[in-house]
């Protein structure tokens, strides 16, 4: 598998697994404007953190260094983001409702 395809791989996964997890969670996501806005703050700064630090933890000679790092560093990291954006879409949608 070429980079690209393991970055889109890992990536669509994100998403599924966000979706997912908002799923299973239910009613116990954040409602108020202003938790929601956190949760984004902090997964932007996540998302900028595993940016900077995965590039220097993965080892291309690696595979298994490699597979770890995506998967315990990287996944959970993205999952956070997509589940923030989840949640500040039913904010938005919920406010033009009104």
């Amino acid at each position: 598998m070429s980079t690209l395809q393991i970055g889109t791989a890992f990536l669509l996964g994100a998403a599924g697994l966000a979706l997912w997890l908002d799923t299973r969670l239910g009613d116990r996501c954040p409602r108020s404007p202003g938790r929601v806005v956190l949760h984004a703050a902090v997964a932007w700064v996540v998302v900028r953190i595993v940016g900077e630090f995965a590039t220097g933890l993965i080892d291309p000679g690696s595979r298994v260094r490699t597979a770890t790092v995506l998967t315990l560093v990287i996944l959970p990291g993205w999952i956070y983001a997509f589940l923030a954006s989840i949640w500040s879409m039913k904010l938005i949608r919920g406010a033009l409702a009104r």
